[in-house]
């Protein structure tokens, strides 16, 4: 698990993305099975200010916040669509780098 790292209005941001994301996600037949991960994942950060968060959550914070921000970007909100954007690829990398050093080890053989 990794201890995400967000400030407290960013937590907040994220907060209102994924409440979004989860009424879109349970308005699609498709993708019924993502809305209980979606809804655990906001518990968690609904629950703790830095949770403890495995790659699988965060990029479904990712998702929602890339989906508030194309929100955001068709209703020429370019300036909360560019932040939101930035916050996602921030949280993005934290998980790129969490899976890089949890990650299994592949070994070369020769």
């Amino acid at each position: 698990m990794h201890k995400l790292e967000v400030t407290k209005s960013e937590r907040f941001i994220l907060l209102f993305a994924l409440r979004r994301y989860i009424k879109w996600l349970a308005s699609l037949e498709t993708r019924k099975g993502f809305v209980p991960y979606a809804k655990v994942a906001f518990k968690k950060l609904l629950d703790s200010s830095n949770p403890e968060v495995d790659g699988g959550e965060m990029i479904t914070f990712v998702e929602a916040l890339r989906y508030r921000s194309t929100m955001f970007y068709q209703t020429n909100r370019l300036r909360d669509s560019e932040f939101l954007h930035a916050l996602a690829n921030n949280i993005d990398l934290q998980r790129q780098y969490y899976q890089y050093t949890n990650g299994p080890k592949i070994e070369k053989s020769s």
